[in-house]
Order: C-alpha cells, then structure tokens, then sequence
C-alpha cells in the first residue's frame, strides 16, 4: 500500500479516533472524519488521492472499494486537477454517500486500530 508508516502516525491515528467518539453531530464528525482519513492517506501530501489512495480512503470509511464508485468520485473532479482526486470533491461526493447510507463507527474503529497496528 502506497501510505507512509502508521506506525509513523500514531498521534493522528489517535487523533482521527478521538473524532470518531467526539460529540453527536455527525455532520461535522463525518466530515472530520474524512479529513482525518483523507489527510493519512495523501501520502506525498499533494492534497490529492490516486485510484489506490482513494480505495484505500474508501476501506478506511466502511464502503466497498468498487471500481465505479471511484469513477463516479473522479467524474466530480474538476478537470484542471487531473486525474486525482481532491478533498472538496471527496468530502463532496463522500459526504452524499455516507448521508445517504451511515458507515457505523465502530467499523471505522477497527480500521484505524488496524493501520495503526500495522506498517505499510
């Protein structure tokens, strides 16, 4: 997997999972939420995702990485970005998603356990 080491990231994995349990406004936890995913998984801290990245930020949410789903996220990115994805569009399209369809916490939980458990 093309992210830098968890083990290298603990205080923001710590962090990420202290806004998974940080008030009852799902809004603002979902979106802290994906920026705490997205900014983990940006790993040569462009502000932009790769198809890996994105799959990797889809995994880490709850929902299956489905190729076209990635599509449908990348149809919403601006073209003068290219063929990355950029967080307003991620938390834009995601944001949809996740209102339309809760990813439950606890699952998100255990990911962030795993990547911090873990090296890549």
């Amino acid at each position: 997997l093309a992210i830098a080491s968890a083990a290298g990231k603990g205080a923001e994995m710590t962090e990420a999972m202290q806004l998974l349990h940080a008030g009852d406004n799902m809004g603002e936890l979902h979106s802290d939420t994906l920026k705490s995913i997205f900014a983990l998984l940006d790993s040569d801290h462009d502000g932009l995702l790769d198809d890996a990245e994105v799959e990797q930020a889809l995994v880490a949410l709850g929902v299956p990485p489905v190729e076209f789903l990635i599509q449908e996220i990348k149809s919403h990115v601006p073209a003068w970005i290219g063929d990355k994805v950029d967080f307003a569009t991620f938390q834009r399209v995601m944001g949809m998603k996740l209102k339309s369809s809760p990813v439950q916490m606890k699952d998100i939980q255990e990911v962030f356990r795993i990547f911090q458990d873990k090296e890549f």
